[in-house]
Protein backbone atom coordinates (compact mmCIF):
# COMPACT_ATOMS: atom_id res chain seq x y z
CA UNK A 1 0.00 0.00 0.00
CA UNK A 2 1.34 3.43 -0.89
CA UNK A 3 0.70 6.36 1.40
CA UNK A 4 0.84 10.13 1.52
CA UNK A 5 2.59 11.78 4.51
CA UNK A 6 0.67 15.05 4.12
CA UNK A 7 -2.77 13.39 3.79
CA UNK A 8 -3.55 15.93 1.04
CA UNK A 9 -4.59 14.95 -2.46
CA UNK A 10 -1.76 14.97 -5.04
CA UNK A 11 -3.94 17.03 -7.37
CA UNK A 12 -5.27 20.57 -7.27
CA UNK A 13 -8.73 21.83 -8.16
CA UNK A 14 -10.32 25.22 -8.70
CA UNK A 15 -13.83 25.64 -7.29
CA UNK A 16 -15.05 28.92 -8.73
CA UNK A 17 -14.29 28.65 -12.42
CA UNK A 18 -13.98 26.20 -15.26
CA UNK A 19 -10.46 25.68 -16.44
CA UNK A 20 -9.21 25.52 -20.01
CA UNK A 21 -6.95 22.55 -19.32
CA UNK A 22 -5.26 20.26 -16.84
CA UNK A 23 -1.51 19.98 -16.16
CA UNK A 24 -0.14 16.45 -15.78
CA UNK A 25 3.08 16.86 -13.77
CA UNK A 26 5.40 13.86 -13.89
CA UNK A 27 8.65 13.65 -11.98
CA UNK A 28 10.74 14.58 -15.03
CA UNK A 29 8.38 16.50 -17.34
CA UNK A 30 4.83 17.80 -17.69
CA UNK A 31 1.91 17.91 -20.13
CA UNK A 32 -1.02 20.29 -20.49
CA UNK A 33 -4.20 18.72 -21.83
CA UNK A 34 -7.22 20.86 -22.82
CA UNK A 35 -10.59 20.10 -21.23
CA UNK A 36 -12.18 20.75 -24.65
CA UNK A 37 -10.68 17.41 -25.79
CA UNK A 38 -11.62 15.45 -22.64
CA UNK A 39 -13.89 12.45 -23.26
CA UNK A 40 -14.35 10.54 -19.98
CA UNK A 41 -12.69 8.93 -16.96
CA UNK A 42 -13.29 5.64 -15.17
CA UNK A 43 -11.68 3.66 -12.38
CA UNK A 44 -11.55 2.85 -8.69
CA UNK A 45 -9.38 3.55 -5.62
CA UNK A 46 -6.24 2.03 -7.18
CA UNK A 47 -6.45 2.98 -10.86
CA UNK A 48 -8.07 5.79 -12.84
CA UNK A 49 -8.16 5.92 -16.63
CA UNK A 50 -8.85 9.23 -18.34
CA UNK A 51 -9.34 9.70 -22.06
CA UNK A 52 -8.85 12.76 -24.24
CA UNK A 53 -9.18 12.74 -28.03
CA UNK A 54 -5.39 13.10 -28.22
CA UNK A 55 -4.08 11.20 -25.16
CA UNK A 56 -4.86 8.34 -22.78
CA UNK A 57 -3.91 8.68 -19.15
CA UNK A 58 -3.49 5.83 -16.63
CA UNK A 59 -3.06 6.85 -13.00
CA UNK A 60 -2.15 4.22 -10.40
CA UNK A 61 -1.89 4.60 -6.64
CA UNK A 62 -4.24 4.53 -3.68
CA UNK A 63 -7.22 6.59 -2.54
CA UNK A 64 -7.97 7.72 -6.10
CA UNK A 65 -11.78 7.43 -6.06
CA UNK A 66 -12.14 11.16 -5.26
CA UNK A 67 -10.11 11.93 -8.37
CA UNK A 68 -12.99 10.60 -10.51
CA UNK A 69 -15.37 13.21 -9.11
CA UNK A 70 -12.81 15.91 -9.85
CA UNK A 71 -12.50 14.65 -13.43
CA UNK A 72 -16.30 14.79 -13.75
CA UNK A 73 -16.36 18.43 -12.67
CA UNK A 74 -13.48 19.30 -15.06
CA UNK A 75 -12.02 21.58 -12.41
CA UNK A 76 -8.71 19.75 -12.04
CA UNK A 77 -5.91 22.27 -12.40
CA UNK A 78 -3.01 19.81 -12.01
CA UNK A 79 -2.25 16.17 -11.23
CA UNK A 80 1.11 15.40 -9.61
CA UNK A 81 3.04 12.14 -9.64
CA UNK A 82 4.12 11.49 -6.03
CA UNK A 83 7.90 11.12 -5.52
CA UNK A 84 8.88 7.66 -4.32
CA UNK A 85 10.24 8.98 -1.01
CA UNK A 86 6.85 10.50 -0.15
CA UNK A 87 4.80 7.32 -0.75
CA UNK A 88 5.31 5.49 2.54
CA UNK A 89 4.35 5.93 6.18
CA UNK A 90 1.02 7.76 6.33
CA UNK A 91 -2.53 7.51 4.97
CA UNK A 92 -4.16 9.50 2.17
CA UNK A 93 -4.36 9.61 -1.60
CA UNK A 94 -1.15 8.89 -3.51
CA UNK A 95 -0.36 8.84 -7.20
CA UNK A 96 2.40 6.28 -7.57
CA UNK A 97 2.51 6.15 -11.36
CA UNK A 98 1.16 8.12 -14.29
CA UNK A 99 1.34 6.72 -17.82
CA UNK A 100 0.39 9.05 -20.64
CA UNK A 101 0.11 7.80 -24.20
CA UNK A 102 -0.56 9.77 -27.35
CA UNK A 103 -3.51 8.40 -29.33
CA UNK A 104 -2.39 7.39 -32.81
CA UNK A 105 -4.35 8.90 -35.68
CA UNK A 106 -5.66 6.51 -38.32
Amino acid sequence: MVCNPTNEAPWTTVEDTRLGGCAIVLLRHAFALPWAHFLYAQGDDEEVLAFWTTHELVIRGSGLRALLADFASQRLAAIFETPRTARFGQVGPVIAEIDITKVEED
